[in-house]
């Protein structure tokens, strides 16, 4: 099961939450983390906490690696190809990491799979049971079409304006947070039942 996906940006001082879809009994999205638009702010808590600490695990990473923020962006905007992302995983347990355990973060023990590059990270904020290569694949399935029909990483802060179109790219590939096993096939014919909605949407 997908709880959330979160898309925040990752360069200091701290991540801010640019999109969030909260999954459940009913589906609520959100642009920014102080939009006062439908999540809780409990679940905003949740959502920043898991921000913070994919920020920290990104940084870390790149420091490590000597990875040029500038190299990227200059493939990015040169290639217009995918920049290299990092992938993560995440366990949260269920009190939290910054909630002393007094399990009022978290119901339930959960793992974030994050996809980041540049200034942008997506997450699925998961089950800790759920299938990780499911997951991961299904995330990088979204942040390839993000890319083509957002520009995501071009323009981070752009995303609260395209908040359609990202949530057309959400149902198609994640219906009600809801992972789905995509051969090639059929991940074809979501592509271009995509192309026809983001066309039909223009």
């Amino acid at each position: 099961m997908v709880y959330a996906f979160i898309i925040h940006t990752l360069l200091p001082p701290v991540p801010k939450i640019l999109y969030s879809c909260m999954f459940g009994s009913e589906t609520i999205c959100d642009i920014g983390e102080d939009s006062g638009v439908g999540i809780r702010s409990a679940s905003k808590e949740q959502i920043v906490e898991v921000a913070l600490e994919i920020q920290s695990q990104y940084n870390f990473r790149t420091s490590v690696s000597g990875r040029s923020y500038e190299a990227n962006m200059q493939a990015l905007q040169n290639e217009g190809t995918l920049p290299e992302l990092e992938l993560g995983f995440v366990r949260f347990p269920c009190g939290g990491r910054q909630s002393g355990g007094d399990g009022k973060s978290y119901g339930r023990v959960k793992t974030a799979v994050w996809l980041g590059a540049l200034n942008c990270a997506f997450v699925l904020l998961c089950d800790a049971h759920e299938n990780r290569a499911l997951a991961e694949h299904a995330l990088k399935v979204l942040v390839k079409h993000l890319h083509e029909h957002c520009r995501v990483f071009h323009q981070p802060a752009d995303v609260s304006g395209k908040m359609d179109r990202v949530a057309l790219v959400l149902n198609q590939f994640l219906p009600g947070g809801q992972l789905l096993v995509m051969n090639h096939r059929l991940l074809r014919q979501f592509e271009k039942e995509l192309d026809v909605k983001i066309k039909q949407f223009s």
